[in-house]
């Protein structure tokens, strides 16, 4: 069963490998982006408090499958966030 994850470990999860050199330059680029990275840190509290904690995956497969079905039709498609005045992504998007 697959249980909750850090972040190091989602994204390997879901397919994106990388070496050490490659994920030491990530975290420094992203660094550079974003020093603040408490978004990130909110989405992955939602997604496991909303999804990960809530189910069990027997397969990376269903896991994976579970995850992106989440993140397409719920979380950008429904779900109002606060960062952008508790409104839908899609709808924020549009009227930007």
């Amino acid at each position: 069963m697959i249980e909750a994850m850090s972040t190091g470990l989602f994204l390997d999860f879901i397919g994106i490998r990388m070496d050490s050199k490659q994920a030491e330059d990530m975290e420094f680029s992203m660094n550079l982006i974003t020093p603040d990275n408490a978004a990130m840190e909110s989405f992955f509290h939602t997604l496991k408090v909303e999804l990960v904690h809530r189910e069990r995956y027997v397969t990376r497969r269903m896991a994976t499958s579970r995850i992106f079905e989440y993140i397409e039709t719920y979380y950008n498609r429904q779900r109002k966030h606060s960062a952008i005045g508790y409104k839908i992504p899609m709808q924020f998007e549009k009227t930007a």
